[in-house]
């Protein structure tokens, strides 16, 4: 005590150098406890706790196989993979606790990519998988063993009763997966028998029980029978939702349709959850995807797609499974879908590109009556395909009202009559509601001779003709109630006209007499829906409709209206920017207006889109001699430059009417033919030194040659002499 208040400082100061000690012998030993390898011991019991609650699980042989009695749990990341036995509840027999970071992030660009691929058919046992595939963990899980992956991703396969191709599938996946370096699992979800499959119902539930094994960032929803021909196809993260399966083999490496989401698609977790996943509800085959499609449209996505070279698919070949029969509404969404599904659709069924002026104005005319069904499947085909082939179109559905027989060839008529008054179509398709096209190159243009359309099926026919020819024929019999016969009246009424050189005496005087010229009919009504314009007729009427107007090519009033910004005397220059090149394009001429017409119809947007400051030089040679097409062109020429400084000319024939606007009219360091491949001649040169159809040289070249001799009158041989010169 003494001590105590004599050196009370003395007594403190031991006092805390004990205590200090103390605390650093335990800071030493909390550090040892939570040092790596205590850590990990202690982690490691925990985890094996947790798994065994994951019960009922399928290891397939490099496939988890997921069914509906899993245990939820709330764990969304874990460090391990795991072996079960088939068919049963098993112990742990591996732990994979490798968490080193000490490994490079992969690179953006996966080094052993081979790109095409050749596939492999064949269907090895999981015995044999197994050892083709060392690498591969249990649980179908990979990641690379010399970099960390940039990218989390899951597949997910709907399956059942399909165990050849899962084999053959788990053979091409896993090499053409660790190529691209992912880190990744493959799950399939089986569905047990005793119900119709659904196959975004198993989707769903693949995506539910997979983020709760491992902390996966995206995920591939993928047909088992679809085996990628290409590793330039990479599964990773989209930045938005990917259809993988652009091009399979099965449909010729073409999109079926635009909107087409089916096959194998990818989104990332969050673009999975903002859509809320598939539907639930589409048992049988068909409908999940294009409903997907919505999804994703309606959250503001867009879908991406690799280029059609590189997302190459071949589809193994199988019959339909029994409980996996169509989905009768799979391809006839109702009408408020189909105008989710195609929103650049006018009013009317109205569609004009938005990046171009379209060639030619179509009027798409279907005769109906009760066919709903095949009028919502029509509409989802037809609208994509007639958008890729940039038409300028609109959708008429003649509808009759109850009552009487079914005159189609009646409403076709009436379609045109109606369609005429609310737009300038060039030229009308007559088409059957139940018949879809198959190929978007059978083009629905306006032809030169009445075109037969042909499905698959021969019997089928769809039919399109130009406005004037349907006027010279006087279009369909109206006498043809009931199925049958109003077709083959149309063939003769054609052949009959000299479009083929056919005679039908007995018949030309009913042709000129029943048809456009006395058709009898009164609209009901007139709606405009979204994606068709819909017109309900009494074929039964006794008013007499006068409808005969000819159409060709547009008139000058209509050119100058199409093209506002095109200046006097064929001018024009891009808006937005100084273009590269001063170009004339000069076009020797007599006699050829309907052929001019066309030409300055196709030639000023071609010319637009090629951003030139151009001018249209038509050279005139007046009646009274033969004509001189070079001498034409050597006026055009001296008197283009007069006007302006041209740094080119095009010396072109009023006929021929370019094809692909990347056949670029700029000035060529060397003189240019540019009509390599006419149609007349099969797209093919007809000899090697041809120079005509148009050519292009530069002023200097022009000339150095001495332009084109004046001696040629009649046709021919001014060409040949400008390739000498």
């Amino acid at each position: 005590m003494e001590n105590y208040e004599k050196h009370p400082g003395k007594c403190d100061r031991n006092s805390f150098v004990r205590f200090c000690v103390i605390a650093i012998v335990i800071l030493v030993l909390l550090q040892l406890f939570y040092s790596n390898d205590i850590y990990e011991k202690t982690t490691r019991m925990v985890q094996i706790l947790n798994f065994q609650r994951y019960q009922h699980i399928r290891n397939t042989l490099g496939t988890t196989e997921l069914r509906n009695n899993i245990q939820n749990d709330n764990e969304t990341e874990r460090q391990y993979n795991f072996t079960l036995c088939n068919n049963k509840t098993c112990n742990i027999s591996s732990i994979d606790l490798n968490t080193s970071s000490n490994l490079p992030l992969c690179p953006k660009t996966p080094p052993k990519l081979v790109g095409p691929l050749a596939t492999y058919s064949d269907s090895p046992s999981y015995e044999e998988l197994e050892k083709l595939y060392p690498e591969v963990s249990s649980g179908g899980r990979y990641k690379p063993p010399d970099c960390i992956s940039r990218h989390k991703v899951a597949i997910v396969l709907p399956y059942r009763n399909r165990d050849i191709h899962l084999r053959t599938f788990l053979k091409n996946i896993h090499p053409f997966l660790e190529r691209q370096q992912l880190d990744y699992g493959i799950y399939v979800v089986e569905q047990a028998e005793g119900s119709k499959f659904n196959r975004a119902l198993l989707m769903n539930i693949g995506y539910a029980e997979a983020i709760k094994i491992y902390d996966y960032q995206c995920f591939a929803f993928h047909d088992v029978d679809l085996i990628p021909q290409d590793d330039r196809n990479i599964y990773n993260c989209p930045s938005q939702p990917r259809h993988l399966t652009a091009a399979i083999d099965k449909y010729g490496y073409r999109l079926p349709y635009n909107s087409i989401f089916g096959g194998a698609v990818m989104l990332t977790r969050q673009q999975f959850q903002k859509v809320n996943g598939f539907s639930n509800k589409f048992f049988g085959w068909g409908g999940e995807d294009d409903d997907m499609w919505n999804r994703v449209k309606r959250k503001g996505y867009s879908v991406i797609r690799y280029p059609m070279n590189i997302a190459r698919y071949r589809m193994i070949k199988h019959s339909r499974d029994k409980g996996n029969e169509p989905n009768p509404q799979s391809d006839s969404p109702s009408y408020e879908e189909l105008e989710a599904l195609y929103p650049e659709v006018s009013s009317g069924g109205r569609y004009k590109p938005s990046d171009c002026i379209s060639r030619h104005r179509v009027a798409i005319i279907i005769p109906y009556r009760n066919r709903d069904l095949h009028l919502r499947t029509l509409l989802k085909n037809i609208h994509p395909f007639l958008q890729r082939q940039q038409l300028d179109y609109g959708i008429y559905i003649i509808e009759q009202v109850n009552g009487g027989k079914f005159n189609r060839a009646k409403l076709l008529n009436i379609g045109y009559a109606e369609a005429i008054k609310i737009y300038d179509y060039q030229c009308f398709v007559f088409h059957d509601v139940d018949l879809i096209p198959e190929d978007d190159r059978n083009l629905y243009y306006c032809p030169s001779q009445p075109r037969h359309l042909t499905a698959a099926i021969d019997k089928f026919n769809y039919k399109s003709h130009a406005i004037a020819i349907l006027c010279n024929v006087n279009g369909y019999s109206n006498q043809f109630f009931g199925w049958g016969k109003e077709d083959d009246d149309m063939w003769n009424r054609i052949r009959s006209k000299g479009y083929k050189h056919f005679t039908l005496k007995n018949r030309s005087k009913r042709f000129a007499t029943d048809g456009l010229n006395s058709l009898k009919y009164k609209v009901l009504k007139l709606e405009y829906h979204k994606l068709f314009t819909r017109i309900l007729v009494n074929v039964n009427e006794t008013e007499i409709m006068k409808v005969c107007i000819f159409f060709n090519s547009p008139s000058y009033e209509q050119l100058e209206a199409l093209y506002p910004e095109v200046s006097s005397g064929g001018r024009y220059k891009p808006s937005d920017c100084i273009s590269r090149h001063k170009v004339a394009i000069i076009i020797p001429y007599r006699n050829r207006d309907l052929h001019l017409r066309t030409f300055l119809f196709n030639i000023h947007p071609f010319l637009q889109r090629q951003q030139l400051d151009y001018g249209i030089y038509v050279v005139e040679q007046a009646e009274g001699s033969k004509f001189n097409r070079a001498l034409l062109m050597n006026i055009g020429y001296a008197e283009a430059i007069k006007i302006y400084d041209y740094q080119c000319f095009v010396f072109h024939d009023v006929d021929l009417i370019p094809e692909d606007d990347r056949n670029l009219y700029h000035c060529p360091s060397q003189p240019r033919h540019l009509t390599v491949a006419i149609d007349k001649f099969g797209y093919r040169l007809p000899y090697k030194s041809i120079f005509g159809g148009a050519s292009m040289l530069t002023r200097e070249q022009f000339q150095k040659v001495n332009g084109f001799s004046n001696k040629f009158f009649g046709w021919g041989g001014e060409d040949d002499d400008m390739w000498n010169r």
